[in-house]
């Protein structure tokens, strides 16, 4: 019983279809037309997947293109074309596989039919306050939904140039969320991203969206999930890096409230970063405004950490041997700001991710290196050093040190060195701390005592080092160490150079385990014993 229930339902279902369909195609007189499309609108008028699969299959949608086709060519009422266009929207919401049985069969004229109404629409051709172009764009939505149907839509011609136009035109308020939406799943499919990105008007469009005050906070959101995968293909980075536009626009959205959109906006700007043409333009770009907004993004606390971890990454792929002096001197350290250099350090020393600390110290390096002849911000640049050295980390004590090294070959640097606040006292605390925990043979501990040996080559700030009860302590453990090692040889080399000098030398004197130390190891250094007995002269 239950199943001849079933199978009645059916056939009465299949036959209301088959009745819809027929009284569209035998209508005569223009009262038939608008009743039997009435009509098919309130039968397909209903939210059931399998239904609208047995009105694609009883030929709805290839019945009513064929009239919207007609009614186009004979120019057709306004309100027939409205009631097609929305029927079509309706029989549309089939299955996926049902689109791509319909679309095998009547999809490029379709595509040129809805092409049409829109075309039609917005230059005042059909005025029927948008209804027929929003009909048809739910139905381009629709078709775009499906993967294999995403490359034919975007190679029909013109159609993306219509789903711009519609964005372009605010009073369609309906239609412009269906044509983004549309555009955003053409756009995700990567046999279309090249394509996509040299379809006139479209980049304009997006950066408009982002940039309108006005803007649906959905559309603006879209505008920059489209900008980020444009940004993804190798082909389109370099010609969005040179749009003044659409930076402005990434800029924009990087400051939105919405952290969804930030987070578009920096995977955009990361993406774009990558490429090697582009690191200069967009660290420049507007005084470095788009730089002071990824490094300010990277300092926010109430973000999720994979936004955090895209900003360090950008700023990673920005920073270059080409472009370091340039972004430190748009990002400085400043009573509102911590700056590039600031903000850099934080991140490797605070951050609980390994991902964002590696790629900030990486970042770090590159601009130690830039930084190194002290031209710019070098101050800063030294003490956020000594605070990596501080850290107690490997790999940054290991940076800072080599930084340290080679900013001290250049005795211009010397000055700035020794007077930087717990520079002196940091190096030496670092190879005490070293040689407490058993491990004096690091070649860290030579790192440290070339840089104190550069130190101690000029007059003046060798008296600053040889000041440093830290140095002195250093250098009298050294002395202690009760194996032979080179970092003895180091010691011994700046030992010397305060035994030389009168006012080093009156301020070495004072420390007492240094001279100890110095005695102890004098019965088998020669040069030591010739330092002590200068030394000695002062005690």
């Amino acid at each position: 019983m239950f199943f001849k229930s079933k199978n009645r339902e059916e056939k009465l279902r299949l036959n209301a279809i088959g009745k819809a369909i027929d009284g569209i195609k035998s209508a005569a007189t223009t009262e038939e037309v608008e009743s039997s499309l009435h009509d098919a609108c309130i039968a397909f008028r209903h939210d059931d997947e399998d239904r609208h699969n047995e009105e694609i299959e009883c030929g709805a949608a290839t019945t009513l293109y064929k009239q919207l086709a007609l009614y186009l060519h004979t120019n057709g009422s306004d309100k027939d074309i409205q009631l097609i266009t929305l029927a079509l929207s309706m029989v549309y919401k089939c299955s996926k596989q049902t689109r791509i049985a319909s679309f095998s069969e009547i999809g490029e004229g379709l595509l040129t039919v809805l092409s049409q109404v829109i075309e039609r629409t917005l230059n005042g051709t059909i005025d029927d306050e948008f209804m027929s172009l929003t009909h048809a764009t739910k139905t381009l939505l629709l078709l775009a939904q499906v993967n294999e149907l995403k490359c034919d839509l975007v190679k029909h011609n013109g159609l993306v140039r219509e789903l711009v136009s519609i964005m372009d035109n605010r009073e369609i308020i309906d239609a412009r969320v269906d044509a983004m939406h549309a555009i955003i799943f053409l756009m995700f499919e990567d046999d279309n991203v090249v394509a996509m990105a040299r379809v006139p008007g479209l980049l304009d469009m997006l950066t408009e969206v982002a940039i309108h005050r006005e803007e649906e906070d959905q559309i603006r959101r879209w505008s920059g999930a489209a900008m980020w995968n444009l940004a993804c293909c190798p082909a389109n980075k370099v010609m969005m890096a040179n749009r003044s536009t659409c930076l402005r626009a990434i800029l924009f959205l990087l400051k939105s409230s919405c952290l969804v959109t930030v987070g578009y906006a920096v995977s955009t700007v990361r993406q774009l970063a990558t490429e090697e043409d582009n690191k200069l333009t967009m660290v420049n770009y507007n005084s470095g405004s788009l730089l002071r907004a990824i490094v300010y993004i990277a300092t926010r606390d109430d973000i999720h950490m994979e936004i955090t971890r895209k900003a360090v990454h950008s700023l990673h792929y920005l920073v270059s041997n080409l472009t370091a002096i340039e972004a430190c001197k748009h990002s400085p350290l400043s009573e509102k700001n911590t700056g590039l250099l600031v903000t850099l350090t934080s991140l490797v020393i605070d951050s609980p991710d390994d991902e964002i600390r590696e790629a900030a110290l990486s970042g770090l390096t590159t601009i130690a290196i830039a930084l190194s002849d002290g031209m710019c911000q070098f101050e800063t640049l030294l003490q956020c050093l000594v605070n990596l050295l501080k850290s107690g980390r490997i790999e940054p004590t290991t940076m800072s040190l080599a930084a340290l090294r080679k900013i001290s070959v250049k005795i211009e640097n010397h000055f700035s060195m020794v007077n930087c606040l717990g520079l002196l006292e940091t190096i030496g605390e670092f190879i005490v701390h070293n040689i407490e925990i058993g491990h004096p043979e690091r070649i860290e501990n030579a790192m440290a005592l070339d840089v104190l040996l550069s130190l101690t080559e000029g007059e003046e700030c060798r008296v600053v080092v040889s000041d440093s009860d830290a140095v002195l302590t250093a250098l009298e453990q050294v002395l202690l160490i009760k194996t032979e090692l080179k970092i003895q040889e180091c010691a011994n080399k700046i030992i010397s150079n305060f035994a030389k000098y009168s006012e080093s030398r009156a301020k070495a004197s004072t420390h007492k385990g240094l001279m100890y130390g110095i005695l102890t190891k004098s019965n088998k250094d020669p040069a030591l014993r010739e330092s002590f007995k200068l030394l000695a002269q002062d005690m």
